[in-house]
């Protein structure tokens, strides 16, 4: 993917069943091995604020699909018909 304020490309990899995730760029890889954030080849390489914040900031918003609640509650409101 291409991160949106630099325009620089990125590869996320995230394993669903941990969420070990690792992060690569062109200057430095970002990781979760399951204890600790980790910053590689340094944290001068990283331009963003907080490592920790974006290592799982866009599995946070992938991850947040609806729930089958609502769900059926979307789909009772359009079948709705009024008489």
């Amino acid at each position: 993917m291409i991160h949106e304020t630099n325009l620089a490309w990125e590869n996320h990899y995230i394993n669903l069943s941990d969420r070990k995730v690792r992060i690569d760029a062109d200057t430095w890889q970002i990781g979760n091995d399951g204890e600790k954030v980790w910053i590689s080849p340094n944290r001068q390489a990283f331009q963003g604020n907080s490592v920790r914040f974006y290592h799982n900031l866009y599995f946070y918003f992938f991850s947040r699909s609806p729930t089958s609640s609502q769900i059926l509650e979307s789909r009772s409101k359009k079948q709705k018909t009024s008489w």
